[in-house]
C-alpha cells in the first residue's frame, strides 16, 4: 500500500516538474476579427497541458498559480495522460529493479 502511494505521489511530482520543459506551440486564436495560428508558450512533457493565456496573463509566462485565476489554459485530459505516462514509467522502472534484485 505504501509503495503504491509513494509511486503515485512521485508520478504527480514528475508531472508537475515537467512544466519546466517549456516550448512554443502554434495555437488558433482570434486576431483582429479572424482566426490565426499564434505561437504560445506551453509546458508539460511529453504532453502539453498548460498553455499561456491570451490577454490577461503576463506574456511568455506560465504558472500553476495562474490556473486558479483563469489566466492560463489548463488542459485536464492532457494532464491526466501526462500523469499516466509518468506512472507507467515509474512502474516499469520499479518492476525492472525488483526483477533484477531477485536475480542476484
Amino acid at each position: 500500500m505504501k509503495k503504491t502511494l509513494y509511486i503515485n505521489i512521485l508520478s504527480f511530482l514528475l508531472t508537475s516538474l515537467s512544466l519546466f520543459y517549456q516550448r512554443y506551440i502554434p495555437v488558433n486564436r482570434i486576431v483582429v476579427d479572424r482566426v490565426e495560428e499564434v505561437d504560445r508558450l506551453a509546458g508539460g512533457f511529453p504532453f502539453v497541458f498548460l498553455i499561456d493565456g491570451d490577454f490577461t496573463s503576463p506574456g511568455n509566462n506560465i504558472s500553476v498559480l495562474f490556473i486558479f485565476w483563469d489566466l492560463d489554459e489548463f488542459l485536464l485530459h492532457y494532464f491526466i495522460l501526462d500523469y499516466l505516462f509518468w506512472l507507467s514509467f515509474l512502474l516499469i522502472c520499479y518492476l525492472y529493479l525488483k526483477k533484477r534484485k531477485n536475480r542476484v
